[in-house]
């Protein structure tokens, strides 16, 4: 698993498009203006994706059925928040050895 770890503007979601075109995945946000945003940056950095999905699409099952095609959360803070249905989030847990 591939975590992008920084500040706001610190290119997180510019590694998760260029993790995603090497590697053929999908990315998924929080909302279609982000899925939109993200297209848009990919597009003026040169590269192709796949047109991101959003949280809503995802867990719905309206997206990404019946592939393995792998996925890459951007702003997973924002997911768990999502999933959370407005009570707070004070930490996660990720297995070490399983995080590059």
């Amino acid at each position: 698993m591939n975590v992008f770890i920084g500040g706001r503007q610190s290119g997180k979601t510019t590694k998760a498009i260029e993790w995603a075109a090497e590697n053929d995945a999908t990315i998924v946000c929080h909302s279609k203006q982000s899925a939109d945003y993200i297209l848009h940056h990919a597009e003026k950095l040169g590269l192709k994706i796949q047109t991101p999905i959003t949280f809503d699409e995802l867990l719905g099952g309206r997206a990404v059925a019946g592939t393995n095609r792998p996925l890459i959360y951007d702003n997973v803070d924002m997911l768990l928040a999502y999933l959370a249905r407005g009570r707070r989030v004070v930490g996660w847990t990720a297995t070490k050895s399983e995080l590059t």
